[in-house]
């Protein structure tokens, strides 16, 4: 079952959006997925602990970031079977979490994104180091497989 299934047959989860490259149909095969995933107002403490069920059993690696300032808001993550890295922030709608375009609903009411604040584009910037050495690692292994493959296309 993938992830938008879960979802749409959940109690937990009231839908999800996808971000990023993804949802701006940029992404390449080294791309990460980024969503975001809405609990019901008041439902966080219960969606947070079904959280394993959005990665399923094909996870290599799994870990969760939490931030004291969003106590109804954290971030579940996981590498995939065929190393892909899943960032799925689970939120209520009222935790103060800021929806930037591009996105896609991907499960649920198409008017989700409406439950969440609008904000700018997310800078290049804003995105830097975040402290996990399997992101990082993850993001610097990306770096080096496209410019192999850049040199590789310009050698010819």
């Amino acid at each position: 079952m993938n992830v938008a299934e879960v979802i749409e047959q959940s109690d937990e989860f009231v839908g999800a959006l996808l971000c990023g490259s993804m949802a701006a149909r940029t992404a390449d095969e080294l791309s990460d997925i980024d969503m975001i995933v809405l609990t019901r107002e008041g439902g966080f403490i219960d969606a947070w602990a079904a959280r394993g069920r959005l990665r399923g059993n094909d996870s290599i690696v799994f870990w969760d970031e939490t931030h004291d300032g969003f106590p109804e808001a954290g971030a579940h993550k996981w590498l995939t079977g065929g190393v892909v890295l899943v960032e799925c922030l689970i939120a209520a709608p009222s935790s103060g979490v800021r929806l930037a375009e591009p996105y896609l609903v991907v499960a649920g009411d198409d008017r989700i994104a409406s439950m969440l604040k609008a904000r700018p584009p997310i800078s290049r910037d804003e995105m830097g180091a975040t402290g996990s050495e399997v992101e990082n690692c993850y993001d610097a292994f990306k770096i080096a497989v496209r410019d192999a493959r850049r040199r590789t296309e310009e050698a010819g």
